[in-house]
């Protein structure tokens, strides 16, 4: 993306001037100079050399929250990237709060009446002014149906957010494109990559008709449980920008576990909270991702009331799997290399014995370990950030049920510290691996696995004709990337522009020494002597501050 992109209207450009200016306040100003973006800094920070700072993650997330909302949401999926990124900045990251000034009411009233093309006072008996919460993409309000009383809780998009989402995605977009061809050690990371990832999910976000379909699917999914309450979706007065649900009187888990509930109480509330967590993972294979205790309620008859679906995960069959023998190794203590490699979750194609050595030993560790002792998630998360300082890939849904899962288990540690999540959870997986590892589920993927065995037999003879073909016409284009040149390009290209600089600079030299020697103009070589030596003077201040001489 170009910088003419980003520089489209002077709003745009001015904010990337606050992004830089951000980033080199919070120690980045060395990264700012290497994306060749200097320019963009306030004259002291041009002039100064900007070292990296001592404590990474903590700055890099106080840069998220003074950026706003959408840098806020970009740290909070990166806390999620354990994956990609260093354990010690995703735990930093998911400490980023998502709570802003709340907007004004009659901004709520224009949005609801646009949305619902009628007056407010025409559809609501009343609506509280003040809200119950305010995030950066939306505020919510307690509302009554006219006619029927019912309560409602309303969810409102902040005005003029999307605008403000496009114009940082397009920074965002900017920046990692830069970065990947700037700062060639951080192409590892696949700046762009999660950018484009970040930007499908904050998009969907914006749109709440993914967080109603997620509701509904939640509430039918469990609409014969009598431990959890989904509230039920109002679609009459939902949208794309607005959210109206079933209001659910219950305390937050926070107050629940605050409260002086019995030890047997709080072991039943913690009970359900697993269950159905798992419920969903099982048998739905599609989970609720944002459990802090703002999104668990807990009714008064004990009921697990969950809200806000706007971030959720999807577990495919093979995840499933493994997760299940995961889980059941724990339990029955049996942790054999192969059955982790024939679940598919170490690789047998992977050519990193080390990593599955230190997998292994990962996993032993738990051996003998008391079952209310092992804590699900973070084995998972540990897992995770193994595979990255191996440079292995591990799924994205497993890196975030992860996450999920090690929210759900600190919650619940804090209310039963001796709760056992192992025997809780094993009925579960059980359950799943009977059932696809069933006789006749069996014949169903070997039947499958025949027709795509057959398909491939049948397309190879003209797949190796066409290759011979193109080898004959001497057409056969075969595409390779150099990796690991771009810094010396960079040197190079750097080199050579001091070199025509220092050039430029003895031409002015020795043309005001001609000048002077004339006689005739010795005004204008003075004048060439003095620009000659700014130029100089700016040269070896760039060298110096470069620590190459």
């Amino acid at each position: 993306m170009s910088i003419f992109r980003i520089g489209r209207t002077y709003k745009n450009l001015k904010r990337l001037g606050e992004i830089a200016n951000v980033l080199a306040k919070h120690g980045f100003g060395y990264l700012i100079h290497r994306l060749n973006l200097r320019h963009l800094l306030h004259l002291r920070r041009r002039v100064f050399k900007n070292e990296e700072p001592y404590l990474v993650e903590q700055e890099i997330k106080k840069a998220c929250e003074e950026l706003g909302p959408t840098f806020i949401k970009f740290g909070q999926l990166l806390s999620l990237r354990s994956d990609v990124l260093p354990a010690k900045l995703t735990n930093e990251l998911a400490k980023l709060q998502d709570q802003v000034k709340p907007f004004p009411f009659a901004e709520v009233k224009k949005i609801l009446e646009a949305e619902y093309k009628n007056k407010t006072e025409e559809i609501f008996s009343h609506i509280e002014e003040k809200p119950l919460a305010s995030a950066s993409m939306a505020q919510v309000h307690l509302a009554a149906l006219k006619g029927t009383k019912e309560k409602l809780i309303i969810k409102v998009q902040r005005p003029g957010i999307e605008k403000e989402v496009e114009r940082d995605l397009d920074i965002l977009y900017f920046l990692a494109n830069r970065i990947e061809k700037l700062v060639p050690e951080f192409k590892v990371y696949n700046p762009v990559g999660i950018v484009d990832e970040f930007s499908k999910a904050i998009r969907k976000e914006l749109d709440f008709t993914y967080e109603v379909s997620n509701a509904d699917r939640f509430r039918k999914a469990f609409k014969n449980n009598k431990t959890v309450l989904i509230p039920k979706i109002n679609f009459d007065y939902s949208g794309r920008r607005v959210i109206a649900m079933e209001f659910v009187e219950g305390i937050k888990i926070s107050r629940f576990l605050r409260s002086n509930r019995s030890a047997e109480e709080k072991k039943q509330v913690a009970s359900s909270i697993t269950s159905i967590y798992y419920s969903m993972i099982f048998e739905q294979g599609f989970f609720h991702a944002d459990p802090h205790p703002g999104n668990i309620l807990i009714m008064k008859d004990g009921k697990v009331g969950l809200v806000d679906f706007g971030m959720t995960g999807r577990l495919d069959e093979q995840m499933l799997k493994r997760l299940a023998f995961i889980l059941l190794s724990f339990s029955d203590e049996d942790f054999v290399l192969e059955k982790y490699i024939h679940t598919g979750l170490i690789s047998e194609y992977e050519e990193n014995p080390e990593f599955q050595k230190e997998a292994m030993l990962l996993l032993e560790r738990y051996k003998g370990f008391p079952l209310e002792k092992i804590d699900i998630g973070s084995a998972l998360s540990e897992l995770a950030e193994l595979a990255r300082s191996y440079g292995v890939k591990f799924e994205k849904d497993l890196t975030l049920l992860a996450k999920t899962l090690y929210t759900v288990e600190r919650i619940i540690r804090d209310m039963v510290p001796d709760f056992d999540f192992v025997t809780a959870t094993k009925p579960f997986a059980r359950k799943y691996i009977g059932e696809k590892i069933s006789a006749g589920k069996v014949i169903r993927e070997l039947e499958k696995n025949i027709t795509a065995f057959y398909s491939l037999i049948r397309a190879l003879p003209n797949e190796i004709l066409n290759i011979a073909k193109l080898i004959r016409k001497g057409t056969l284009k075969i595409e390779f990337e150099h990796v690991g040149l771009e810094t010396l390009i960079n040197e190079i290209d750097r080199s050579s522009n001091r070199l025509s600089f220092a050039v430029i600079i003895a031409s002015v030299v020795v043309g005001s020494a001609l000048v002077v020697h004339s006689g005739k103009s010795p005004f204008f070589g003075i004048g060439g002597f003095i620009v000659a030596g700014l130029l100089g003077l700016w040269l070896g201040v760039s060298i110096l501050r470069s620590g190459k001489l």
